[in-house]
């Protein structure tokens, strides 16, 4: 399902998700959240954001994984971002600190975190050349989300699914971290909904 899709797509507050399992886990944590499909990278999220627009959201989330690039960040852990790099360009989330305020209220840990953005998967050396300018954490639509928002506010949230030296193409390590990242996502559904749906 993709295009933001789904029984989300006509809230005031969206939240976006590249796919549909990370969508799944959301509403298993929450099932009153207004979740949609935007589909993978950029071009999608700047159509869903779009439509999201268009159709009178105040406000979108963008949620699900994301690749871990700090060293102390592994499958399962939550971030929060409070700076997304894309493209040569620094974007600030508005909706940062209100997010890690109600995951914090709800006991769920979170790492505010700096998300570089990329249009491609970023693996090995890539990884390691963001990880030494700064960044933790990385994803492929952020950046296009702070593009396409304009003055609506967003705020991104990201499970951890793979870390240095853990990547998709080992089997065993991707299917542990996608079960402890979509544990990640259900138990932060509740604090997204009442970070968001209350703003």
């Amino acid at each position: 399902m993709t295009g933001a899709e789904g029984a989300g797509a006509g809230a005031p507050v969206l939240v976006l998700t590249p796919l549909w399992l990370e969508a799944r886990a959301l509403r298993r944590g929450s099932p009153g959240l207004p979740v949609a499909v935007c589909g993978v990278g950029p071009a999608r999220t700047r159509a869903a954001v779009a439509r999201a627009r268009a159709g009178g959201a105040r406000a979108v989330v963008m949620a699900g994984f994301c690749g871990a690039l700090a060293p102390g960040l592994g499958p399962g852990d939550l971030v929060v971002a409070t700076e997304v790099r894309a493209d040569g360009r620094t974007f600030s989330p508005p909706g940062a600190a209100e997010l890690l305020e109600a995951l914090a209220a709800q006991g769920v840990p979170a790492r505010p975190a700096v998300l570089a953005s990329s249009s491609r998967p970023v693996l090995a050396g890539a990884r390691r050349r963001l990880a030494a300018g700064g960044a933790d954490a990385v994803d492929m639509e952020s950046g296009a989300l702070a593009e396409a928002a304009g003055e609506l506010p967003w705020a991104v949230l990201r499970a951890v699914l793979d870390a240095p030296g853990r990547e998709p193409w080992r089997p065993l390590a991707t299917l542990r971290g996608f079960r402890r990242a979509s544990a990640a996502l259900r138990a932060s559904a509740p604090a997204l909904a009442a970070s968001m749906m209350d703003g």
